[in-house]
C-alpha cells in the first residue's frame, strides 16, 4: 500500500513539471521553469536562487562572471602569483592579493565587469606620502585630474557621482569635455558646446553624450553615439514588419516574449548579445498558472503586489534581497 502512494506521488510530480512547458535544454535544465547551466556549479540554477546562495548580483553579468569562472579543484595549478584559478582567484595589484571579481566588487563598490576590475587593480596601492603629479594628484592612492571637474578625482568615484560607465574611455569623454560657461556660444543648433553639449539628429535635442549613452544604453564612444544619433527618428504610422512590430519606432520582434520590444527599454538588465539571444530563442510552452503567469516566460504570483512578477526583477524594483522577495510576495512582512 505505502509503495503504491509513493509511486502515484512521484507521477504526481512529474506530471507538475510536465505542465511547466516541459521542454529541457542540452544539460537537462528545465528552461520553462527559469532554470539554466551553471559550468562552475556543474548543475541547473535559476540566477535569483544562486545569486543569493553565492552572494552576487541578481544581474546576467555577474552570474556570467561566477559561472564562467572554473570549478574549485582541490590541489588545483596556481599563477605565479599564487593564486588559485580553479577556485575563481586572480591577481589584483592594487590589493596585492588574489581576489575573486564578483566578491572585490561588491567590497570595493565597482561594476562586475572585467573593465571595471582592470581600471580598478591596474591603479596604485594608496602609498601614505607618495608622490604627487604636476597638478598635486596623488597617483598611488588613485588619484588624476578631471579638467572638467578641476580637480584630482578617482575614476571610479567620479562614475558613480557624474553617472557615466567606469571605462577609461568615459572618463575620459566626460573630464576632456569643457567646463560649463555661464553664457557660453551656442552652435547652429542652440547646443551649448561648453557645457558639453551637442546635437542628436534622432533624439531632435542637445544631448551630453555620457548621458544619452546611460539613457538609451550604448557605449560611450564616439562610434556609438553618432550610430544611435544618425539613425532615423521614430516615425508614427511608419512601416511594420510581418510581426506587426514599428520598426521606425525602434521595435522588433522578440520569439521569447511572442510581442514587439525595445532591446534597450524591456530588456535594460542584459547585455545587447544576450538580449538578442534570449529573442532568437522560441517561446516555451503556453501554460499559464492560475492566475495567469506565464511560468516559461519565468513569471510567477506575487500576492503583495497582486500581479504577475519575475522575481529577479522585482529584486531589482525593490532593492531587496531575492529572499526577501520572496518572502514579501508570499505575504510576510519585510525585514
Amino acid at each position: 500500500m505505502k509503495t503504491a502512494v509513493l509511486v502515484a506521488l512521484f507521477l504526481g510530480l512529474v506530471a507538475a513539471v510536465a505542465a511547466l512547458g516541459g521542454t529541457t535544454d542540452d544539460h537537462g535544465c528545465y528552461t520553462s521553469a527559469g532554470y539554466q547551466w551553471c559550468e562552475r556549479e556543474d548543475r541547473c540554477v535559476r540566477m535569483w536562487e544562486l545569486a543569493a546562495e553565492r552572494d552576487f548580483e541578481v544581474t546576467a553579468e555577474a552570474f556570467e562572471a561566477f559561472c564562467s569562472s572554473p570549478r574549485p579543484v582541490i590541489g588545483g595549478s596556481t599563477d605565479e602569483h599564487g593564486c588559485l584559478g580553479s577556485a575563481g582567484y586572480q591577481w589584483c595589484e592594487r590589493e596585492d592579493r588574489c581576489v575573486r571579481m564578483w566578491e572585490l566588487a561588491a567590497e570595493r563598490d565597482f561594476e562586475v565587469t572585467a573593465e571595471a576590475f582592470e581600471a580598478f587593480c591596474s591603479s596604485p596601492r594608496p602609498v601614505i606620502g607618495g608622490s604627487t603629479d604636476e597638478h598635486g594628484c596623488l597617483g598611488s592612492a588613485g588619484y588624476q585630474w578631471c579638467e572638467r571637474e578641476d580637480r584630482c578625482v578617482r575614476m571610479w568615484e567620479l562614475a558613480a557621482e557624474r553617472d557615466f560607465e567606469v571605462t577609461a574611455e568615459a572618463f575620459e569623454a566626460f573630464c576632456s569635455s569643457p567646463r560649463p560657461v555661464i553664457g557660453g556660444s551656442t552652435d547652429e543648433h542652440g547646443c551649448l558646446g561648453s557645457a558639453g553639449y551637442q546635437w542628436c539628429e534622432r533624439e531632435d535635442r542637445c544631448v551630453r553624450m555620457w548621458e544619452l549613452a546611460a539613457e538609451r544604453d550604448f557605449e560611450v564612444t564616439a562610434e556609438a553615439f553618432e550610430a544611435f544619433c544618425s539613425s532615423p527618428r521614430p516615425v508614427i504610422g511608419g512601416s511594420k514588419d510581418e510581426h506587426g512590430c514599428l520598426t521606425s519606432a525602434g521595435y522588433q520582434w522578440c520569439a521569447a516574449e511572442a510581442r514587439c520590444v525595445r532591446m534597450w527599454e524591456d530588456f535594460a538588465e542584459m547585455s545587447p548579445e544576450l538580449a538578442q539571444a534570449y529573442c532568437a530563442a522560441p517561446p516555451i510552452g503556453s501554460f499559464t498558472d492560475a492566475h495567469g503567469c506565464r511560468p516559461s516566460a519565468g513569471y510567477q504570483w506575487c500576492a503583495a503586489e497582486s500581479r504577475c512578477v519575475r522575481m529577479w526583477e522585482l529584486a531589482n524594483e525593490l532593492e531587496m534581497a531575492p529572499l526577501q522577495v520572496e518572502r514579501y510576495c508570499a505575504g510576510q512582512k519585510r525585514q
